[in-house]
Protein backbone atom coordinates (compact mmCIF):
# COMPACT_ATOMS: atom_id res chain seq x y z
CA UNK A 1 0.00 0.00 0.00
CA UNK A 2 1.61 3.12 -0.96
CA UNK A 3 1.26 6.28 0.91
CA UNK A 4 0.70 9.24 -0.47
CA UNK A 5 3.19 12.43 -0.27
CA UNK A 6 1.78 15.73 0.68
CA UNK A 7 3.45 18.91 -0.62
CA UNK A 8 4.92 21.47 1.57
CA UNK A 9 4.86 25.15 0.59
CA UNK A 10 6.61 27.38 2.31
CA UNK A 11 4.68 30.64 2.76
CA UNK A 12 5.50 34.66 3.01
CA UNK A 13 4.10 37.19 4.11
CA UNK A 14 2.68 38.58 0.87
CA UNK A 15 0.73 35.28 0.53
CA UNK A 16 -0.78 35.50 3.44
CA UNK A 17 -1.90 39.46 3.69
CA UNK A 18 -3.20 38.76 0.25
CA UNK A 19 -4.99 36.07 1.23
CA UNK A 20 -6.37 38.33 4.46
CA UNK A 21 -7.27 41.13 2.03
CA UNK A 22 -8.95 38.68 -0.52
CA UNK A 23 -8.95 41.03 -3.15
CA UNK A 24 -9.04 40.27 -6.56
CA UNK A 25 -8.06 36.79 -8.38
CA UNK A 26 -4.66 37.19 -6.41
CA UNK A 27 -6.77 36.58 -3.06
CA UNK A 28 -8.62 34.20 -4.11
CA UNK A 29 -5.64 32.13 -5.71
CA UNK A 30 -4.18 32.70 -2.05
CA UNK A 31 -7.57 31.59 -0.26
CA UNK A 32 -7.48 28.62 -2.01
CA UNK A 33 -3.80 27.74 -1.94
CA UNK A 34 -4.44 28.16 2.30
CA UNK A 35 -7.21 25.83 1.17
CA UNK A 36 -5.91 22.96 -0.32
CA UNK A 37 -5.91 19.89 2.25
CA UNK A 38 -2.95 18.32 -0.57
CA UNK A 39 -0.64 20.91 0.75
CA UNK A 40 1.25 21.24 4.30
CA UNK A 41 1.52 25.15 4.92
CA UNK A 42 4.87 25.78 6.61
CA UNK A 43 5.43 29.26 7.64
CA UNK A 44 8.86 30.35 9.53
CA UNK A 45 8.99 32.51 12.76
CA UNK A 46 10.48 35.10 10.72
CA UNK A 47 7.65 35.85 8.64
CA UNK A 48 5.09 35.76 12.10
CA UNK A 49 7.80 38.26 13.06
CA UNK A 50 7.16 40.09 10.23
CA UNK A 51 3.07 39.67 10.61
CA UNK A 52 2.17 40.22 13.62
CA UNK A 53 4.01 43.32 15.46
CA UNK A 54 1.22 45.98 13.84
CA UNK A 55 -1.75 44.24 14.74
CA UNK A 56 -0.17 43.18 18.18
CA UNK A 57 -0.25 46.60 18.39
CA UNK A 58 -2.62 48.75 17.79
CA UNK A 59 -5.27 46.07 19.39
CA UNK A 60 -6.68 44.26 16.06
CA UNK A 61 -7.06 41.04 17.40
CA UNK A 62 -9.54 39.42 14.14
CA UNK A 63 -5.99 39.83 12.42
CA UNK A 64 -3.69 38.68 15.06
CA UNK A 65 -5.72 35.94 16.17
CA UNK A 66 -4.90 34.24 12.81
CA UNK A 67 -1.13 33.83 13.60
CA UNK A 68 -0.11 30.65 15.42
Amino acid sequence: MASKMTRRSYLDTGVLITAWRGLGSAGLTALEMLDDPGLLLVVSDAVWLELLPKPLHEKRRDEASHGR
